[in-house]
C-alpha cells in the first residue's frame, strides 16, 4: 500500500504566495526609498560659465599689429566661479 503525502488547502498555498508578494513589494520600495534618499540634491547647478560670443572675428590686420578683442564671462551658475589657472590661453584658427 502507498501512502500519499498530505496535501495542503488551496487557500493555504494562496495566502503563502500572496505573503510573499507582498514582502517582495515591501522590500522593492525600501529599496526604491533608500536609492532616492542617498541621491545627490540636484537642484544646485553650480558654477557655470557663460561667454557672450562664440567666435571673435577681428578681420584682416598688418603682421605684428596689436589687435584687442573684448568680451564678457558671466558666471549663470547658483554657486560661486572660482577661475583657478588664470593664464589665458588663444587659439589662431587662421592666420600667416
Amino acid at each position: 500500500m502507498s501512502r500519499r503525502a498530505p496535501t495542503k488547502n488551496k487557500s493555504s498555498n494562496a495566502l503563502t504566495i500572496i505573503t510573499a508578494l507582498a514582502a517582495i513589494g515591501f522590500i522593492a520600495l525600501v529599496i526604491v526609498f533608500v536609492m532616492q534618499m542617498s541621491a545627490p540634491d540636484n537642484s544646485s547647478t553650480g558654477a557655470r560659465l557663460a561667454v557672450d560670443q562664440e567666435k571673435i572675428d577681428l578681420g584682416t590686420f598688418a603682421y605684428e599689429q596689436p589687435a584687442r578683442a573684448v568680451f564678457t564671462l558671466k558666471n549663470t551658475g547658483d554657486q560661486p566661479l572660482q577661475i583657478a589657472n588664470r593664464q589665458i590661453q588663444t587659439k589662431l584658427l587662421e592666420g600667416c
